[in-house]
């Protein structure tokens, strides 16, 4: 299942102005990534929702490793940028493969889920090893890739590994947009002081939950919205607790460097330049939401059957 920020509605689109609000929605700037077909399931979707891998060579061993693509270090989008797709990737994962590394052959795609990434190596799961099946077929007249494919190496820890980097590149994220309000007085993070509040502001985007320090109160159920009355468009803001998407250590290195993440519990990320990074946020919440829910499935069919 694919979880989707809130879109326009039929009667908004109908409305003048339809690429301003386009713009503006997480929806559509998902929905605009190409299409490709997950290698593994066959499941055919915007690259938003997947991820690319690619063969890299190691810089001082020589062997090839599969590298998913998209995740380097974060890059702020320039203030003129329309947040538009290019070249093939999406708003919140264009990249190349990293600097040092001779990358070769196709990209291969698998559904962005971290329980899928794991079935590669549970012994009783239909998708064991299924991460040796990757580019064949887009390569069968490529025999240099072919050969490359049989010693390629697939890392065992790959799916807490995209979850560690997708998490660095949110904490860089946020770091940037904060030091943007602090020194240029930007208006990327505002502080609430409560969910009412958070209802006032006219721009949107999200809400990020970091809670008090300590904060003992239990999670917020996954894709969690607050509504917005009386408005056009953005009728919900979607609210991300940022408790469950970091790691304990991540959100106090996020205090420790900035003011503004120190200073307040639920924070609205908003403005167009911050799409990329709301993108972001909605592909970890996505790749984490169904961490240990395939293996579950495939038992229960298995049972069924």
């Amino acid at each position: 299942m694919v979880c989707l920020p809130t879109s326009p509605s039929s009667h908004d689109m109908r409305r003048p102005g339809l690429s301003v609000l386009l713009r503006n929605c997480l929806t559509a700037l998902a929905l605009a990534t190409p299409v490709r077909t997950c290698a593994i399931t066959g499941t055919t979707l915007p690259t938003h929702f997947l991820h690319g891998f690619r063969l890299a060579m190691h810089p001082d061993k020589g062997d090839y490793w599969f590298v998913p693509r998209g995740l380097e270090k974060w890059q702020p989008p320039a203030r003129t940028s329309p947040n538009l797709v290019e070249d093939g990737g999406d708003a919140s994962t264009v990249g190349t493969v990293p600097a040092g590394r001779k990358s070769t052959g196709p990209t291969a795609w698998t559904l962005s889920r971290m329980d899928l990434l794991k079935e590669f190596f549970r012994h009783t799961s239909p998708y064991r090893d299924k991460q040796r099946t990757l580019m064949r077929q887009t390569t069968s007249n490529m025999p240099h890739v072919a050969r490359i494919l049989d010693k390629a190496i697939w890392r065992q820890d790959m799916a807490s590994f995209l979850l560690e980097i997708m998490r660095r590149r949110v904490v860089e994220g946020l770091l940037f947009y904060a030091e943007q309000v602090e020194q240029d007085d930007r208006k990327y993070l505002i502080q609430c002081d409560g969910w009412e509040d958070a209802k006032r502001y006219n721009h949107r985007g999200c809400l990020l939950y970091f809670g008090s320090e300590p904060d003992l109160s239990p999670g917020l159920p996954v894709l969690s919205t607050i509504p917005i009355e009386n408005v056009r468009f953005g009728g919900k803001l979607v609210v991300h607790d940022m408790r469950a998407l970091l790691t304990p250590d991540q959100l106090r290195y996020l205090r420790e460097q900035s003011s503004v993440l120190r200073s307040g519990s639920l924070l609205l990320l908003g403005r167009r330049r911050t799409n990329d990074l709301q993108l972001l946020l909605w592909k970890l919440q996505n790749y984490i939401s169904h961490d240990h829910g395939l293996g579950e499935e495939i038992s229960a069919g298995e049972k069924a059957g």
